[in-house]
């Protein structure tokens, strides 16, 4: 008994066949979607490589979306951790001098 799959019609991470998108046929966008895609779930789509699918479901593309939104917000945040790193620093560094 022979299964068939269409291996070209599932998505590339979860292997969904619902709500698929050629993440090369989005516009301009796609190759920023392509590294963010190899940085968060360390797959690799290259456009020359017809036996592999190049799809991605909604879910994981809006995954991707999340990650991305996160990772900028985080880049952000650590600009609120340093200022407090450097107020403990210059309030430790007073403390130091007044107890000498």
């Amino acid at each position: 008994m022979a299964i068939f799959v269409r291996y070209l019609e599932i998505c590339r991470i979860c292997l969904s066949e619902d709500d698929l998108i050629d993440i090369l046929q989005v516009g301009n966008m796609s190759a920023v979607r392509i590294k963010d895609i190899n940085k968060y779930f360390n797959i690799q789509i290259i456009p020359s490589d017809e036996n592999k699918s190049r799809k991605l479901c909604v879910n994981c593309i809006r995954k991707v979306y999340d990650w991305r939104r996160d990772v900028r917000s985080a880049a952000k945040l650590q600009f609120v951790i340093d200022t407090f790193d450097k107020m403990a620093r210059g309030e430790s560094m007073a403390s130091k001098k007044r107890n000498t």
